[in-house]
């Protein structure tokens, strides 16, 4: 399995994406977060980020290697390797298959702190954006 350096989160996450330290480290951060439902969501969202990353490595697998679409260049691992990170990443950052979200409610979440904590993660990253704009 290829490491993943482009993966910034807000749970330290280890190079090994699909490593038991990194499943070690949400599990923890689940388990913490009791009350607080926007870290829940973050934390639940982000293990579907590396089930959706893992899904998409496999799928790479099937690609053949002689795809004359996409030749092969120095670096071009690397940068699908990232690219693949970073989709998988929005993706269930923004909702992805719903396998969050299922998780945080099967954790006692209800549909209405769902909601909530959607908001507040929105506004975090809107706030993120406007930092980012204004440098």
């Amino acid at each position: 399995m290829m490491t993943n350096p482009m993966m910034q989160a807000s749970v330290p996450l280890n190079s090994g994406y699909g490593s038991s330290d990194n499943l070690s480290v949400l599990a923890a951060t689940l388990q913490n977060s009791g009350d607080k439902p926007k870290e829940l969501l973050e934390a639940s969202r982000q293990l579907e980020s590396v089930f959706l990353n893992t899904v998409f490595e496999e799928m790479a697998k099937s690609v053949p290697d002689d795809n004359p679409l996409f030749p092969e260049t120095p670096g071009r691992e690397m940068y699908e390797q990232w690219f693949r990170s970073a989709v998988a990443k929005d993706w269930a950052a923004h909702g992805g298959i719903g396998l969050g979200d299922k998780m945080a409610r099967s954790m006692g979440l209800t549909e209405a702190q769902i909601n909530t904590a959607n908001e507040q993660l929105r506004r975090t990253a809107g706030m993120a954006r406007y930092r980012e704009i204004a440098k």
